[in-house]
């Protein structure tokens, strides 16, 4: 693989240990059952997996919503991290939108 199409995979610290005591912990204190969040193997296998989401976003736009995410992930608030996401994307587009002009945005959209 060239160097140009080689993408860098960000290196996460290990998930800290006391995230998941935190979580349990919380829930209990609040007098709902543990199983209302997303489980312990689940924030586990989507924090390893992190890493390799966001290697497909270039390091300029990996921002602070990017490490909002990122803490979303660790304590399992996944919808949470898609909307952290999702707010990283749309703010790019607008970006996009500024830079080009909406008279070329417009134009672009006619032809799809």
């Amino acid at each position: 693989m060239s160097d140009l199409l080689k993408k860098e995979e960000p290196v996460l610290p290990s998930l800290p240990t006391t995230i998941l005591p935190a979580i349990a912990e919380l829930t209990a204190s609040l007098g709902i059952p543990r199983e209302v969040l997303a489980s312990a193997e689940e924030i586990e296998y989507a924090w390893r997996d992190l890493p390799r989401e966001l290697r497909e976003i270039p390091p300029e736009l990996r921002g602070e919503l990017m490490a909002r995410m990122c803490v979303a992930v660790s304590t399992g608030l996944f919808d949470g991290a898609m909307n952290y996401a999702w707010n990283a994307a749309v703010l790019q587009l607008r970006q996009k939108i500024r830079n080009f002009g909406l008279p070329v945005v417009a134009r672009t959209a006619q032809n799809r």
